[in-house]
């Protein structure tokens, strides 16, 4: 879905984000793959622009010939399309490069911290709000966006909380800052600035937010079922946190602007409702209200849901999947994202979206490899944005650039053949961190998942005795 690139010695390596497939070529091949990808929109996914594809070889001064060729070889490699930075501005890029990745991180901002709703499982871990130790919006311009506009051409941008409507004046203040900083120095808006929301006064703002170049939206709303819904979220009285999340849904389809939903699923009996059981009602919900995406993740035990101990599982994992894979044949064109139902090869190490496509950065200036990961061990770097500069941060740090090296052998060979990866970890490092506080699985886990577990009851009530196996220790 994603590229990122790493430069090694006169070689490029281009690594699909999500699936992990690889690919090695040299400049030239590079290039036209750049060439390739200025062709596609994220935003208008079944789209594909020819002329632009040709435009961009021609400003490389590559062969239109050669470029069409070696674009059908990328389309039957079924390699990435999209990318979060400008392609033809990395090529111009490419000789300042050395040895490692080449392409920035979508930028995850903390808008504020401010919210309104009291969700018990929120990632953001519990903190003081002390406003003299805010960043300033100087500062994020100064030292985050103009630096990965200026090294990388980043075009790819998300607002989050707290709640971004919570205040809504400073977010839009930024948001226009990053669209004007794109205009002034790649002559062009991000291709995609979207932010994280409740929904909470979307409708009211949207306008304005379309305005400052907010053209994405990624709606939380927990359950189809209004008194569900509530109950998790704790809204403020008088406000009807099912009705904004519609709402807002509603008002961002109206607009023709890119809707998601992300549904995070709680264990059974951990609060005032449940909502296990209302994947089958969310995904019909999402169809009707013209959704793109539906994300559907089982809370990560980090921030709130690590304070409140909040822990699915194995049977609660294997009832996500099963529901969600009878989602996808009976909604076959609404994407639904799931974590734990997606296939994971024996022999696939730990490679995530933290270090390699995501960077998120803390009210205070502190710098994570993802939102999920907001603990003081797992700072990036020593010092935040109001200092230093978010290209040298994402360059130079020493956790990033060991999650980014996809050479790693990082998993032990009994937790590659054990049946309850996806459930334990996956490949991804915040839920590795949540469970063992390490972030890899070079060796098995003294307090294993997988032996937590009561197997016998787990096969009685997926039916899959045959195919569930516990590796041995």
């Amino acid at each position: 879905m994603y590229a990122i690139i790493i430069k090694e010695a006169a070689e490029y390596v281009i690594i699909d984000a999500y699936y992990k497939g690889r690919w090695r070529c040299d400049e030239k091949a590079l290039k036209a793959y750049l060439a390739y990808m200025s062709g596609f929109d994220r935003l208008k996914p079944n789209a594909v622009d020819e002329k632009s594809i040709l435009k961009s070889a021609r400003r490389m001064n590559l062969d239109e010939n050669y470029v069409i060729e070696m674009s059908r070889s990328f389309e039957n490699e079924n390699m990435p399309k999209y990318g979060n930075f400008d392609p033809v501005y990395l090529a111009d890029k490419l000789p300042q490069f050395d040895d490692g990745i080449i392409t920035p991180p979508n930028s995850i901002i903390e808008v504020t911290p401010y919210c309104n709703y009291g969700c018990s499982w929120c990632y953001i871990p519990p903190r003081n709000k002390v406003r003299n130790e805010f960043y300033s919006v100087e500062q994020l311009r100064d030292n985050v966006v103009a630096p990965l506009i200026n090294t990388f051409g980043a075009v790819e941008w998300c607002l989050t909380g707290g709640e971004p409507t919570v205040n809504p004046e400073e977010t839009l203040e930024i948001a226009r800052m990053i669209s004007n900083e794109s205009e002034d120095r790649l002559g062009r808006r991000p291709n995609r600035m979207y932010m994280l929301t409740t929904g909470f006064r979307i409708p009211e703002y949207i306008d304005r937010f379309e305005e400052a170049g907010i053209n994405s939206y990624q709606i939380s709303l927990s359950s189809p079922d209004p008194v569900h819904e509530n109950l998790l979220r704790k809204a403020p009285r008088r406000v009807d946190s099912h009705a904004a999340a519609l709402n807002a849904i509603d008002a961002v389809v109206d607009r023709g602007l890119q809707a998601e939903v992300n549904m995070i699923i709680q264990p059974q009996g951990a609060h005032d409702a449940d909502n296990l059981y209302d994947i089958p009602e969310m995904i019909q919900l999402a169809v009707e209200h013209n959704v793109r995406m539906l994300r559907i993740i089982p809370a990560v035990p980090c921030g709130q849901a690590k304070e409140n101990n909040i822990l699915m599982s194995a049977y609660e994992y294997a009832e996500v999947a099963r529901m969600v894979a009878d989602g996808r044949k009976k909604a076959p064109n609404l994407i639904i994202d799931c974590p734990i139902d997606q296939r994971i090869e024996k022999d696939r190490s730990l490679f995530c979206r933290a270090g390699t496509l995501w960077l998120y950065f803390d009210f205070r200036g502190n710098v994570y490899p993802c939102n999920n990961l907001q603990e003081p061990e797992n700072r990036v770097w020593p010092n935040t944005i109001k200092t230093d500069k978010a290209d040298k941060i994402w360059l130079d740090s020493p956790l990033l650039q060991f999650m980014r090296d996809y050479r790693n052998d990082d998993v032990a060979e009994q937790c590659q053949s054990c049946s309850l990866r996806a459930a334990c970890a996956g490949e991804c490092r915040a839920m590795t961190w949540a469970r063992y506080r390490t972030y890899d699985l070079s060796s098995k886990p003294e307090n294993c998942f997988a032996e937590q577990q009561d197997v016998i009851s787990i096969l009685s009530h997926s039916g899959a005795a045959s195919k569930v196996s516990i590796s041995d220790s």
